[in-house]
């Protein structure tokens, strides 16, 4: 049986890399290949459905492409290749607009697919049953980013507590929250330390964490709407009104979805102080919080491109026993996708590291 194999140098890539890579060829019965081909796309992509308030189904779409060589021809001859083994080297570089990998589906109404991904494609040239795809990982940072991922900003706020004697002088309540590293792979722990300085007489009764995610679609509106009727009729588009959307509001010309309702708690933590960090300077440190949820299933990474942006904040909750709270929010810069597992499954078979080169690159 003829096999094609393709393989790149790596699994995951930044903006800007250059990807290497062969498609390999082992022929041992008779074939009308003549040589080989690739398609790379690298796509950013949603749709988005869901019932509104008057009965409509409506659809919102919208797909970018970042990059699309199709029909990129690595080697071609004018008769069928014969009985052997061959190699065809390739090369690419990625975008350095390209937002990252991203995968969301949900089955539920409102339903959704929101895919921002990097496939090649490599097909014989007159024989298209001989066929292989690999998926490539674009990580939504850059290899500086990912080298100084530990240089990371705090944030702070200082709650202010009157003293009742004049003649003393107003003190605060002050909470400063950091993140230990700026980049985190999805699955992963974050890591937090939170400094609370207290010389007040008021007690801090309770502490609350709260992971939020901010998930949105982004498309132009007069160009990908449509609508279609539960019932006898479909009424003009213009008849909709935008406030029956679910979670959706106009920036500009564009449409901003925002598919989990807007922010969205994915994971709390609630905890009892007693009062033991109520006189004293303390420091919480390494509070961890899961990137993934209660079943293991890793979160969603975080991206910013030009359809769909989703990102990641923390909320710091610290309840006061004088009916006030203080609050403190920390965005998570990057959270990266998963390891490319197909890449890591794929192992070569010991034909290909004898395989002829054919080239016309």
């Amino acid at each position: 049986m003829n096999v094609i194999v393709i393989k790149t140098d790596a699994g995951e890539y930044f903006p800007g890399n250059d990807v290497r890579g062969d498609v390999y060829l082992n022929i041992v019965r008779p074939t009308a290949a003549k040589g080989i081909k690739l398609d790379i796309y690298i796509t950013e992509e949603f749709k988005y459905s869901y019932v509104s308030e008057n009965g409509f189904l409506e659809t919102e779409q919208s797909k970018i492409r970042h990059l699309k060589n199709e029909n990129v021809i690595l080697y071609e001859r004018d008769s069928p290749l014969s009985h052997g083994s061959y190699r065809f080297p390739f090369e690419f570089t990625v975008p350095i607009s390209t937002p990252g990998s991203f995968h969301s589906v949900h089955m539920e109404s409102p339903e959704w697919k929101a895919v921002s991904l990097c496939v090649i494609i490599a097909t014989a040239i007159d024989s298209t049953a001989l066929t292989m795809s690999q998926s490539v990982v674009i990580l939504n940072c850059t290899k500086q980013e990912l080298d100084e991922k530990h240089v990371v900003s705090p944030q702070s706020t200082v709650y202010p507590v009157k003293s009742l004697l004049l003649w003393k002088k107003n003190r605060g309540i002050s909470v400063t929250c950091k993140l230990l590293q700026n980049i985190y792979k999805t699955g992963e722990n974050l890591e937090l330390r939170l400094i609370i300085a207290n010389n007040t007489a008021v007690n801090i009764i309770s502490l609350k964490i709260k992971l939020i995610r901010h998930l949105k679609f982004k498309t132009l509106e007069s160009t990908t709407r449509t609508a279609t009727n539960f019932h006898c009729f479909v009424p003009k588009l213009d008849t909709i009104s935008p406030v029956e959307k679910r979670g959706s509001y106009n920036d500009g010309e564009k449409l901003i979805l925002t598919p989990e309702g807007g922010p969205h708690i994915i994971w709390e933590k609630f905890a009892l102080m007693n009062g033991n960090i109520s006189l004293m300077n303390n420091v919480l440190d390494k509070i961890l919080i899961p990137l993934r949820d209660k079943n293991n299933v890793p979160f969603l990474p975080t991206l910013n491109g030009s359809a769909i942006e989703c990102k990641y904040s923390l909320e710091i909750i610290l309840d006061l026993n004088i009916e006030a709270s203080i609050t403190i929010t920390h965005d998570i810069p990057c959270i990266l996708p998963l390891s490319n597992k197909q890449w890591e499954s794929i192992v070569l078979p010991e034909w290909t590291k004898n395989g002829i080169i054919l080239s016309d690159c």
